[in-house]
Formats: C-alpha cells, sequence, structure tokens
C-alpha cells in the first residue's frame, strides 16, 4: 500500500484549513492614493499658477503650490465651520513655490491682503504678520 498519497492529501488538507484561519484584518488593503490638481490662470502672460495635492484615502499626504505669476498673489483663505469671524489667510506673492500643509484650494488676488476688517490671522509668503 502506497501511504504517501493519504498524507500529502493530509498535508494539503491542513494547509488548506491554516489558511482559513488567517485573521479578517490580516490581509487590509493600503488606502487608494489620490493626486488633485488645480490650476489658476495668471492675470497677464500665458501662465498658471498651480495647486497639487497628494491624497491617501481621506488623509492629505502633501500638497505644494507654485506661482509663476508676475504680480498675482496666491491666496488661500478659509474659516472655521459655523464662523465668519475665526478666519486664517495665507498668501504667496509672484515668482514663489512651495511645499503647504492645507487642504484648501487656492484663488489669485491683484495685491496681497491687508490687516482691518479681514481674518484673524495673515500670512505672507508662510510668515505671520504680526499685525493682524
Amino acid at each position: 500500500m502506497n501511504l504517501r498519497r493519504p498524507l500529502s492529501g493530509a498535508l494539503i488538507a491542513a494547509a488548506a484549513l491554516a489558511a482559513l484561519a488567517v485573521p479578517a484584518g490580516a490581509a487590509t488593503t493600503k488606502p487608494k492614493t489620490t493626486w488633485l490638481h488645480q490650476t489658476l490662470p495668471c492675470a497677464t502672460g500665458h501662465k498658471s499658477a498651480t495647486v497639487t495635492q497628494k491624497w491617501r484615502g481621506d488623509t492629505l499626504q502633501k500638497s505644494w503650490y507654485t506661482n509663476p505669476c508676475a504680480t498675482d498673489w496666491l491666496d488661500f483663505s478659509w474659516c472655521q465651520p459655523d464662523s465668519q469671524s475665526d478666519c486664517s489667510l495665507v498668501q504667496y506673492g509672484p515668482h514663489h513655490k512651495g511645499e503647504i500643509d492645507l487642504e484648501y484650494w487656492g484663488g489669485l488676488v491683484p495685491a496681497p491682503q491687508t490687516c482691518g476688517g479681514g481674518p484673524e490671522e495673515v500670512y505672507l509668503n508662510g510668515v505671520v504678520v504680526p499685525e493682524c
């Protein structure tokens, strides 16, 4: 009698049962990576400011901006939910680029925001304006 066949069959069955015993959470997949792009044409010339965001699932990983415009300022402004007074503003001047940790889309404005009647916090080229 050939004992190899029943023994190999038993080993295959045991391996199949072991594979089924793996915890359900052990085989999770990574969240999908999504790239979002915003293009804002400059007021003059044929260039555009851009904002690029890298998301993994619903979490922002990184965000970059480039403002090649000659005169326009790249403007990121937002208010806290249910508030018109708890607002912030970050602006980057002409010919400026870098990384920014914001989940908001930008816009172009002809001049930087001045303090008074505006947001509580104003940042120009990433530096807080202390007079606000």
